[in-house]
């Protein structure tokens, strides 16, 4: 499947013919796999099963894309046939099933996220986004090392004007809180505690200007009037 599924946003017009569009947006996406097996024991079987039981949402990899993760769940129980065959004291089982699972968020995340380094005020770190869409960008400052209001911009160019910015007012941190996170797809500043752990308290009331942005497909460059304790962008696949 090359793109996920999606479905239109449409209304009836009122008394007449025709609907009027809205937008269009992707919906979940699911996969089917099929897949044999040879030679498990009781043990492996069960394994097997116990594998694709778990409730929580699991990374599926895929040999042939092994630089892009979708995280999935299965949508039902897997269906498996096979035959068990006695050999010395144990049983072996050869067969086959098949399993469907179901991306509710229909990208696929990179299963590397670059970092960059902060330059300086006048310098930029240069993106790469090797992704099919705009990739989710993640930066984090320490408290401690910040002085002032915080700006961050985007350029397509390091010579011409941002494309994109976000701008901060100073941030009175609240106790317990040594780092804040910016995360363009949550388009959430929250707080971190000293281990970056988050602590639910989030800092999105000092944005004085602009809005998140995500890194565009190919070449950008970022910026920032403070320096950043971490920067991260994972590129996003269909």
């Amino acid at each position: 499947m090359l793109l996920p599924t999606f479905t239109d946003a449409i209304v009836q017009v009122p008394g007449g013919d025709g609907t009027y569009y809205w937008d269009t947006y992707y919906t979940q996406k699911p996969f089917t796999v099929d897949f044999a097996f040879d030679d498990l024991r009781d043990e492996d079987l069960r394994k097997l099963r116990q594998m694709f039981a778990k409730k929580e949402i699991q990374p599926l990899i895929f040999d042939e894309f092994p630089y892009k993760k979708y995280m999935v769940k299965c949508a039902q129980p897997p269906q498996l046939k096979y035959l068990c065959f006695d050999w010395q004291e144990f049983r072996i089982y050869k067969g086959e099933g098949t399993v469907q699972f179901v991306a509710y968020y229909p990208f696929a995340f990179a299963t590397r996220s670059p970092s960059l380094a902060y330059a300086g005020v006048s310098a930029f770190a240069e993106i790469n986004n090797t992704g099919d869409m705009p990739a989710n960008l993640r930066v984090t400052y320490d408290l401690e090392q910040v002085d002032g209001a915080i700006s961050i911009e985007l350029r397509a160019d390091p010579n011409k004007p941002a494309i994109a910015q976000l701008n901060l007012t100073a941030v009175e941190h609240v106790a317990g809180d040594r780092y804040i996170l910016i995360d363009s797809q949550t388009q959430l500043i929250e707080g971190l505690n000293a281990s970056k752990e988050k602590t639910g308290n989030l800092y999105n009331k000092y944005i004085d200007s602009g809005d998140f942005f995500w890194p565009p497909v190919g070449r950008s460059y970022l910026s920032s009037n403070q320096p950043f304790e971490s920067a991260q962008y994972t590129p996003l696949y269909y």
